[in-house]
C-alpha cells in the first residue's frame, strides 16, 4: 500500500535540510528544475529584490494583477505562521495537502540528483522548486517572485523576468552578501537581465552600481525621485492617500492618486515602485486598468509591516524591523504617529544583524524592552541582548508571556511594539487572533 506524504512529514523533512545551511550558488537549483522539466518557464515573472520593502511591493503588484483578471502566483519568504504562506496563487495560499504533494515530487527529483552524485539542495532551493512547480500546475499567467537573499546567486535567479524590481539597498546579511554597500548592491543588481526594464528606489553608491549593470545589460532603468515619485501623502487613521507622479514616456498617465491600508512613510515609496511596475506592464497587458490599480492598492494585505491592532484600548504594533534600515523607518513612523507615548518593546534579533544599533534606535532611555529568543539557532541569546541596552528590560520565555506582561502594565500613555525579527511576528499574530497555545 502506497503511503502518501503528509504536510507535517513534509515540514519535518524540509527542516532537516536546514543543516545544509545557506549556500549561495546556481548549480543545484538549475539541476533540480531541469529534472522537474523547468516549470519556471511556464509563465511570466516579475522578480523583486531589495533590503527592505520587497515583500510589500510583491503583495501590491500581485493584488493589482489579480484584480485585473490575470491568474497570478506569488512566492515570498519567510512565513509568519505556516510554510503555506510562501506559496500564493489566484487569491489563496496553497493547501497543506498540495504543499505535501509538491514536496513529494521535488523530493523524488532530489533523490535522482543525489544518485547522480550532485550536491544536496538547501531547504530554500527545494522550496523555490516547489513554488515554481506549483505555479505551473495552477496554470498561472504571471508569478511575482521575491528573492530570498541578495539576487545574483539566489535560487530564484533562474527566472527571465518581464521586469526586475530592486527596492532599497542597505546593510543586511553581511556575512553572505558582503560587508559594504558596493558588495551588497552588486548582489542585488544580479537579477537584472538582458534588455529587461528595471525599477528601483536605490540611492547613491548602490544606484550607481545598479545603473552600470543595467547599462551593461542594455536594460532601461527607472529610478525613484528621478523618473517617478511620491508627490504628496495624506496619512489617514488606517493607511494613507498617496499622489504618485512620473515623467516616464512609456507611461501615458503621468499622475494617479491611490489609497493603501498600510501604514508607514516607507509604504508610500513601495507603492510608487509597485505603481510604476504595473504601469510599465500595462503597455503589454491591456487587462490592467486604472480601476484595477486603485482596487488592488486599496485591498492589499501584508502582515507584520507597521500593522496596528487594538486590544482593550491598548495599541499593539507588529513590524519586522530586522535590520538597521528597517529600524530607522519604524522609529520615524513611531515618532510621527506616537511621539509622546512610552514604548513597551517586545524584541528579538538574529546573530547576523546589527542588533545593538537597532536597539538604540527603537528603545529609548525611558522605554521598556522584553527580550524573547527567536525560534532558530541563529537567535541572539538573552545574555547577548541584555548587554546591548541600558533601558529597563525583562527576559521572557515566549512572545505570549511577553505580550501578557506588556498588556498588564500598559496604559493610554504606552504603545506596545513587537519587532526585531520576523521569526516572532507569527506568535504575536496568533496571540492577537486568540490562537495562542
Amino acid at each position: 500500500m502506497e503511503v502518501f506524504m503528509t504536510y507535517e512529514n513534509a515540514i519535518e523533512s524540509l527542516e532537516k535540510s536546514l543543516v545544509f545551511g545557506i549556500k549561495p550558488g546556481m548549480q543545484r537549483i538549475k539541476k533540480l528544475l531541469e529534472l522537474l522539466d523547468n516549470p519556471e518557464k511556464a509563465y511570466k515573472v516579475i522578480h523583486v529584490t531589495g533590503t527592505n520593502g520587497k515583500g510589500s511591493v510583491v503583495a501590491m503588484i500581485t493584488k493589482i494583477l489579480e484584480l485585473s483578471g490575470i491568474k497570478t502566483g506569488r512566492f515570498t519568504s519567510p512565513h509568519l505562521i505556516e510554510y503555506t504562506e510562501r506559496f500564493y496563487s489566484c487569491g489563496a495560499y496553497i493547501s497543506k495537502e498540495k504543499f505535501a504533494e509538491m514536496y513529494e515530487k521535488v523530493q523524488k527529483a532530489v533523490q535522482i540528483m543525489k544518485e547522480e552524485g550532485h550536491e544536496q539542495p538547501t531547504e530554500f532551493e527545494m522550496l523555490t522548486a516547489m513554488a515554481f512547480l506549483y505555479f505551473k500546475e495552477e496554470n498561472v499567467e504571471y508569478t511575482v517572485v521575491e528573492v530570498g537573499m541578495g539576487g545574483l546567486l539566489d535560487s530564484t535567479n533562474v527566472v527571465e523576468p518581464e521586469i526586475s524590481v530592486i527596492t532599497n539597498v542597505a546593510m543586511d546579511h553581511m556575512k553572505i552578501l558582503g560587508k559594504d554597500i558596493k558588495s551588497i548592491a552588486e548582489q542585488k543588481a544580479g537579477i537584472i537581465k538582458e534588455k529587461k526594464p528595471v525599477v528601483t528606489s536605490a540611492t547613491n553608491e548602490a544606484l550607481s552600481i545598479i545603473s552600470k549593470e543595467a547599462e551593461k545589460k542594455h536594460s532601461k532603468i527607472y529610478v525613484y525621485n528621478k523618473d517617478f515619485a511620491v508627490d504628496s501623502v495624506e496619512v489617514k487613521n488606517k493607511g494613507q492617500m498617496i499622489k504618485l507622479k512620473t515623467d516616464i514616456k512609456e507611461i501615458s498617465e503621468k499622475e494617479q492618486t491611490i489609497e493603501i491600508p498600510l501604514n508607514g512613510k516607507y509604504q508610500s515609496i513601495n507603492a510608487a515602485i509597485a505603481w510604476t511596475t504595473v504601469k510599465l506592464l500595462e503597455n503589454k497587458e491591456k487587462r490592467i486598468t486604472n480601476e484595477s490599480i486603485l482596487k488592488g492598492f486599496l485591498s492589499v494585505i501584508w502582515h507584520g509591516r507597521f500593522e496596528i491592532f487594538e486590544i482593550d484600548g491598548n495599541t499593539i504594533i507588529l513590524d519586522g524591523a530586522h535590520n538597521f534600515a528597517g529600524a530607522k523607518t519604524l522609529n520615524e513612523t513611531l515618532n510621527q504617529k506616537y511621539k509622546n507615548k512610552k514604548r513597551l518593546v517586545i524584541f528579538s534579533s538574529l546573530k547576523d544583524k546589527e542588533t545593538q544599533k537597532i536597539l538604540k534606535l527603537i528603545v529609548r532611555e525611558n522605554d521598556t524592552v522584553f527580550f524573547v529568543e527567536a525560534p532558530t539557532k541563529r537567535t541572539r541569546t538573552f545574555d547577548e541582548l541584555k548587554k546591548m541596552t541600558d533601558s529597563k528590560h525583562f527576559e521572557m520565555p515566549n512572545v505570549k508571556t511577553a505580550l501578557d506582561k506588556a498588556l498588564k502594565i500598559s496604559g493610554k500613555d504606552n504603545v506596545i511594539i513587537v519587532c526585531g525579527s520576523l521569526y516572532i511576528l507569527g506568535d504575536a499574530l496568533k496571540f492577537i487572533n486568540g490562537e495562542s497555545d
